[in-house]
């Protein structure tokens, strides 16, 4: 990827608040400001590959990071 994409969190998904369910943690979906595409979707998911928090995005949506 050549293009440099500012890509910011606008908000926290207003269909799927935070869970706290017999955690130790909070899962929180956050909203991007735009659509990412399918590449950008896979560079981020391999960044965080061997992260011990759980962060991703659906490359099918593009619109919402999970944490």
């Amino acid at each position: 990827m050549s293009e440099n994409i500012n890509i910011t969190i606008q908000r926290i998904d207003p269909n799927r608040y935070p869970s706290v369910v017999n955690k130790n943690y909070i899962d929180i979906i956050f909203e991007i400001s735009e659509k990412a595409t399918k590449d950008w979707c896979v560079l981020f998911n391999d960044s965080f590959v061997n992260n011990v928090d759980n962060i991703r995005i659906n490359p099918e949506e593009g619109n919402f990071v999970e944490t």
